[in-house]
């Protein structure tokens, strides 16, 4: 559904990015991969996966994305922040994703600080929301 055909070379490794490496201008900043990313469009798995949030990241302090196969994921006292959400819906919107899809992620998340159940976390959920109302740049 959100797939196009992308032309490589046989030498390159092919990386299927998700989460925070949606955003090309975080991962192709100078403190990650120095401009070395080259995007190769929109793609989508073969099998029916979803975004969780349910590994923790040492780098952004948060829960991170992971793929999943089932629903209602996320583990006691792990939630996401607005700021790596951000970066997703960043790469999302950039790749003219359909909104649908954005709203997905930010509900999932959304769903994660919800789990949490703690005053940091809410607060966490607040901005993740307000993520859906920004408008994607053109």
């Amino acid at each position: 559904m959100f797939a196009r055909k992308v032309l490589y070379s046989v030498d390159m490794p092919l990386v299927f990015q998700y989460g925070s490496n949606c955003d090309a201008e975080r991962l192709n900043s100078p403190e990650r991969l120095g401009g070395a990313a080259v995007d190769r469009g929109l793609a989508r798995t073969v099998q029916e996966y979803d975004i969780g949030f349910d590994v923790r990241s040492q780098i952004n302090q948060c829960a991170a994305s992971d793929l999943v196969k089932a629903e209602g994921t996320g583990r006691a006292g792990l939630w996401p922040s607005a700021e790596y959400v951000s970066h997703i819906v960043a790469g999302l919107r950039a790749h003219e994703c359909p909104e649908r899809y954005v709203r997905h992620v930010t509900d999932v998340a959304a769903q994660s600080c919800t789990n949490a159940d703690n005053e940091a976390a809410a607060k966490q959920r607040a901005m993740i929301e307000a993520l859906r109302m920004r408008i994607s740049p053109k």
